[in-house]
């Protein structure tokens, strides 16, 4: 029996059943330290470089292992999501470039004339809202998780999986996708101009999708692949009619409210 330096409580084994400090708490040290620090910050010791491994070579199986209860060894789900569209967001933010939409040009007077004041202002918003996914990436995916699990938990509704199950699912899967936009990002830099940013962004959009077809077969395993890749086409779609009807109400909100 010992007396757990933490809370006082006697005890017998590795950890303390009141507080759970374990028990072959060392003195201060180099080595420590360091152990605080991957603890205290990233968890590193509860493997987030296991978890990427896993989604490297085997994505759906490791998820489907996860969600059943083999998690000691794991990442948390969002909590790497974070870590990873956090160092993501500002590779993108510091490189100056944009990978998404500009505001349309509206220069000419008879032009302008077309156009409502209330649009236009909104119009001017655009750059501010990529600037802001820059800046903000880790929140931007973290939105567009919610979207994403509707889809997959409409399209795969009879696997018998919950709601909460397919976030984990997706969390998982968009870690994925972040990893492989940061691993290619230095080769799209570098070859990137407004020629060609489209034809990228085309190009990570069915990269991104036969991701999400590798993951769901292998996660739901009892779909053949031609059902497995329609039913990845419908969780698609209800993503883009999710978010589409989110963006059409915010922006009938700013028309009528805000502007």
């Amino acid at each position: 029996m010992i007396d757990c330096l933490n809370c006082s409580t006697p005890f017998e084994g590795n950890f303390c059943p009141n507080c759970g400090q374990c028990s072959n708490v060392r003195r201060m040290d180099f080595h420590t330290l360091w152990h605080d620090i991957q603890h205290g910050m990233f968890h590193f010791d509860k493997g987030v470089f296991f978890s990427l491994k896993e989604l490297i070579i085997r994505p759906g199986k490791s998820i489907r292992e996860y969600i059943e209860g083999k998690r000691v060894r794991h990442f948390k789900p969002i909590s790497m999501l974070i870590v990873l569209a956090t160092l993501y967001g500002l590779i993108y933010h510091y490189s100056g470039i944009n990978l998404y939409f500009d505001a349309p040009k509206v220069t000419d007077t008879t032009e302008t004339a077309k156009v409502p004041e209330k649009v236009a202002e909104m119009i001017k918003m655009v750059p501010q809202i990529n600037e802001w996914v820059g800046t903000h990436y880790a929140f931007a995916s973290l939105g567009t998780l919610l979207f994403f699990s509707l889809g997959s938990f409409f399209a795969f509704r009879k696997a018998g999986f919950n709601f909460v199950e397919h976030i984990v699912l997706n969390a998982y899967l968009t870690s994925l996708r972040i990893f492989y936009h940061t691993v290619s990002f230095p080769v799209m830099y570098y070859y990137y101009s407004n020629q060609i940013r489209y034809s990228i962004n085309q190009y990570d959009m069915y990269i991104d999708f036969l991701l999400a077809f590798w993951v769901y077969m292998q996660f739901f395993r009892k779909y053949s692949l031609f059902k497995g890749f329609l039913l990845t086409m419908l969780s698609y779609l209800y993503f883009s009619l999710f978010l589409t009807l989110i963006m059409v109400l915010s922006g009938i909100f700013m028309y009528f409210v805000v502007f």
